[in-house]
């Protein structure tokens, strides 16, 4: 059995790579036991800690230790639990909490951490991320069955143990991190920590919790404020959505691209996302709290205001310019053209228009047409001189188009967008009124697409028509000047990256797809608050069934309220049925049910051969 100094780094990684060298794989075999939890031991230890909350902490742990259990993966005869097999973390992990204080730990916990992860890695085929979650959920077991053991610091663990069962989302370990991180140094004293769930969330994945952390420094006491995203899910099918791409996107957003561009001198262009401080892959994003710091959601149904428009564009601007310059470095770097879908293809892979989802989200999509067919339905009045039958003819082959016009372009130019700039994305801090300043949040759909994606969707999703019709143009100018301001500032020429004809070529080419994106959100999103919080957030079973299982009862409700139905129609009649009349680069042709189809074909060719345009359009018309 490995033994070593106490609190000396040096004996508890020779203990530790001792150990691993030693061990070897065990299937399950006759004369080993599997582990199990004693539930006995954690009632013992754990006297005055509500005895029910207890046992769901316990019967989690269980279960999700038993998932691993049964799999067979990674398991070892235990030097610590005689004829048991345990996942091969766990005597490193016991090693490390029963030769070590907090003290110790709060300096040392992360890199002793990643040599446990080195040490198995020179053995096994070892995933980084399932490494991670296995140790998470190892660490409260590990702690409980060491507090018995002769050289554990008691009080520490006992102590230690009762906060994870307050806040079992989290291990204090994690909370030495997210401080060390925030104030650039570990030479701090942790006083308490606490964990406050965010019951407004606006349709998004995952859970939130706000984190307030009391330290000491210095002997000054000092309270720091977090946001903490949890991106597993409550129910099983969602947290499969989350896994299989939202979570892989925002989790590569903030953890790798974000750092590459510090990395490259560019931390000048990261002042529209909030800072992050700590990060597990499919666990946890721990950030800034903006609300702390004044900044405040809006409502989704909120029409912004053109202050909100305009600073928001700016913040569009400035991470659209980080993708256009990190490309200009990463091309020089390596002497011929970079794009960043080469470098990082997997994580910009689209997970919402794309022919080939699953599960909740390919039963979402399905849901989203039928409900943008069935509100054209709810009014006849704006028509016009088409019929039902053709105007959903036409929102039908527009919504097919919108999962081409959200792929990488061979035209206008691209970079990683947003990919869902709709209100409940952005975070905004105001001052007697006027917008100061706001930060994007939730990158959850990054694509790699025309610029322009983010851009119109965001005016068109989120302003009236009174706003557009006056400040349309104004509004790409501000967002032209900003994003080429930029550029300039890092000695790139805007007109060989994108030239303004380019970029308003691209615009009308990505009207459709915002409109239609827009019409995608909004009979949801146009819900009341309150209609939205008692229908959609109160009662799971609800939610189901109006969001799944009946959505035609939903709008059948909402549209009961005057606001969101005169919102409805405007939109429709003034936006999504007339929009083509507007596109410079549409050929309209009036009476025919065929002008809205033509809009999708023109923006692509439009530079390539305007002979080939006039083909394509004598080819549709004599269909």
């Amino acid at each position: 059995m490995s033994q070593c100094s106490f609190n000396d780094l040096f004996h508890v990684k020779s203990a530790i790579k001792s150990l691993l060298l030693e061990q070897q794989l065990q299937d399950k075999a006759d004369g080993f036991l599997l582990y199990v939890i004693d539930e006995n031991k954690w009632k013992n230890h754990f006297t005055e800690f509500d005895e029910e909350a207890l046992q769901e902490n316990v019967k989690h742990l269980q279960e999700s230790l038993g998932d691993i259990l049964d799999s067979g993966d990674g398991l070892v005869a235990s030097q610590y639990q005689k004829h048991v097999l345990v996942p091969v973390e766990y005597d490193a992990l016991f090693i490390l909490f029963s030769s070590t204080n907090e003290t110790f730990r709060q300096k040392h916990y992360r890199q002793l951490l990643e040599h446990i992860f080195q040490c198995l890695a020179e053995k096994y085929p070892v995933d980084k991320v399932s490494f991670e979650n296995r140790v998470k959920l190892l660490i409260p077991i590990v702690k409980c069955d060491v507090i018995d053991h002769p050289t554990t610091e008691n009080s520490e663990i006992l102590k230690n143990l009762n906060m994870f069962l307050l806040y079992p989302r989290i291990n204090q370990e994690d909370i030495y991190e997210i401080v060390t991180s925030k104030l650039g140094s570990d030479r701090f004293s942790l006083t308490s920590y606490q964990l406050t769930p965010l019951v407004a969330k606006n349709g998004h994945l995952g859970d939130y919790y706000t984190i307030t952390i009391d330290v000491a420094v210095e002997a000054r006491s000092q309270t720091l404020n977090f946001f903490a995203k949890f991106v597993t899910a409550r129910t099983e099918s969602l947290k499969k959505v989350v896994e299989s791409g939202p979570s892989k996107k925002e989790e590569f957003f903030y953890i790798q691209y974000l750092s590459v561009l510090r990395e490259y001198g560019l931390e000048n262009l990261q002042n529209f996302v909030a800072q992050c401080y700590f990060s597990t892959q499919n666990d946890v994003l721990v950030l800034d709290n903006l609300t702390e710091m004044g900044f405040e959601g809006y409502p989704p149904n909120t029409s912004l205001g053109i202050d909100v428009i305009i600073t928001g564009l700016r913040k569009i601007a400035a991470f659209h310019a980080s993708s256009l310059i990190l490309e200009d470095i990463l091309t020089k770097k390596n002497g011929t053209t970079t794009t960043l879908s080469q470098v990082y293809g997997e994580y910009l892979e689209e997970v919402l228009f794309t022919h080939h989802s699953e599960g909740l989200t390919r039963i979402s999509l399905k849901i989203a047409l039928e409900t943008m067919l069935y509100v054209l339905e709810k009014f006849p009045e704006v028509y016009g001189e088409f019929t039902l039958e053709q105007l959903q003819k036409k929102m039908k082959f527009g919504w097919n188009l919108i999962f081409e016009k959200t792929k990488e372009s061979k035209v206008y130019t691209n970079v990683i967008c947003h990919g869902d700039m709709h209100v409940s994305n952005i975070l905004v801090k105001s001052t007697d009124g006027r917008c100061e300043d706001i930060k994007l949040v939730d990158f959850q759909i990054l694509r790699y697409c025309p610029l322009t994606q983010d851009v119109v969707f965001f005016i068109v999703q989120n302003t009236n028509k009174a706003t557009r019709d006056q400040y349309f143009s104004t509004f790409l100018d501000q967002y032209y000047t900003e994003l080429t301001q930029h550029l300039r500032g890092h000695g790139i020429n805007p007109d060989k990256v994108i030239p303004k004809d380019n970029l308003l070529e691209s615009v009308n080419y990505m009207k459709s797809e915002a409109v239609l994106q827009a019409l995608y959100y909004s009979p949801v999103l146009l819900i009341g608050p309150e209609m939205r919080r008692d229908i959609l957030f109160k009662d799971q079973k609800k939610a189901q069934y109006y969001m799944y299982e009946n959505r035609r009862a939903l709008i059948d409700l909402a549209l009961e309220d005057g606001v969101y139905k005169s919102r409805l129609r405007l939109f429709l009649s003034k936006i999504s049925l007339n929009y083509v009349k507007r596109d410079s680069h549409v050929l309209t042709v009036k009476r025919s049910p065929l002008n809205f189809d033509l809009q999708f074909f023109v923006g692509e060719l439009w530079n390539k051969s305007r002979f080939f345009l006039r083909v394509i359009v004598t080819v549709k018309f004599k269909e």
